[in-house]
């Protein structure tokens, strides 16, 4: 009242939406610690894909390894396959993606939910096929959540740092930037390296002088902070932790309050960027919500996913139903 909270009480809610054709609905069930994920299948969202698919997105937006529990798919002749998988217990969460996102605003975490499962059911492999494994962008994201679990300060920039640069490689407009320096930049130093006569020394100098026609992932950061769509913390963060652990060198094991902040702006990096690749922050770097514990609850409670936060325990039952588009078909994965 005013601005007095005066209490709240986790309830069940139900979210409806439409991705690539198929109608997906999100149901919570807080007290029995569920979240039931079924969708009508579509010709691009479909069998045996999808029910894996319907978890990644959830991995990204909450920093948690949330896989399917139960997994069930029901025939028309009334036979049904049940598989009941092996699922981590999950611990609180971490933040993920949601912590770009405006607090308390179900639409936008549901509208990333789609643009990644989108993005995810797009994707094609070197065979040209659907992946059914996690996609690439997923399991960038499952590396990060786990050495945040369990790594060390080290261990956790090693990850974050080699996850960011992952996560640019996988974006078209990277493969077809222009490189950083033309032909007629590093003509002279070709002509040098040619004429330098000890075998050795010639060959590194050849090396090095063949990345300056690639493009690098740090132009194409520092091309995002010119155009606003992430911090200049971010980028330097990002800049100084690289170096530092690309070449071995270690961090305190207990951590200086420095290196915590390059740690902090080195996640949020990461999430922004997944954030962009998902069509987020199109004009520019908006303000977003740091990712601070009470920013998480909030997140988590705006969407009555709070009870995985607050548990820690396995998550039970992930339903994610599906009926295929034809006739007499039926399939459920719970």
């Amino acid at each position: 009242m005013g601005t007095t909270e005066l209490g709240w009480r986790t309830q069940g809610g139900r979210h409806r939406t439409e991705v690539l054709g198929a109608e997906i609905t999100a149901t919570t069930q807080p007290w029995r610690n569920e979240l039931w994920i079924c969708a009508r299948t579509s010709d691009e969202l479909n069998h045996s894909y999808l029910e894996n698919w319907l978890s990644e997105p959830l991995r990204a937006l909450r920093g948690q390894l949330i896989y399917p529990r139960l997994v069930a798919r029901k025939f028309s002749d009334g036979r049904a396959i049940v598989w009941v998988r092996t699922a981590p217990a999950l611990a609180r969460s971490l933040g993920g993606c949601a912590s770009q996102l405006k607090v308390r605003s179900a639409a936008e975490f549901w509208a990333f939910y789609a643009s990644y499962l989108t993005y995810v059911a797009k994707h094609r492999g070197a065979d040209g096929n659907p992946g059914f494994e996690a996609n690439d962008l997923t399991r960038l994201h499952d590396e990060v959540i786990q050495a945040r679990m369990s790594g060390s300060h080290w261990v956790i920039a090693l990850c974050v740092a080699s996850a960011i640069e992952g996560l640019i490689k996988l974006d078209p407009a990277f493969a077809s930037a222009p490189a950083d320096f033309s032909d007629t930049d590093v003509a002279a130093l070709k002509s040098f390296a040619s004429g330098v006569s000890q075998e050795l020394l010639a060959t590194r100098l050849k090396g090095w002088i063949k990345t300056l026609d690639h493009p690098s992932p740090a132009r194409y950061l520092s091309r995002l902070e010119k155009e606003g769509r992430i911090s200049r913390a971010q980028l330097e963060a990002w800049r100084k932790v690289r170096n530092v652990v690309a070449h071995g060198n270690l961090f305190e094991p207990w951590g200086t309050s420095e290196e915590h902040a390059q740690l902090v702006a080195l996640v949020k990096l990461f999430y922004r960027l997944t954030a962009l690749r998902m069509g987020r922050f199109s004009r520019g770097l908006l303000s977003y919500q740091s990712m601070t514990s009470a920013a998480t609850a909030a997140v988590s409670e705006a969407f009555g996913l709070d009870v995985w936060r607050r548990s820690g325990g396995p998550l039970r039952a992930c339903s994610a139903g599906r009926r295929s588009s034809r006739p007499g078909f039926q399939s459920r994965c719970a």
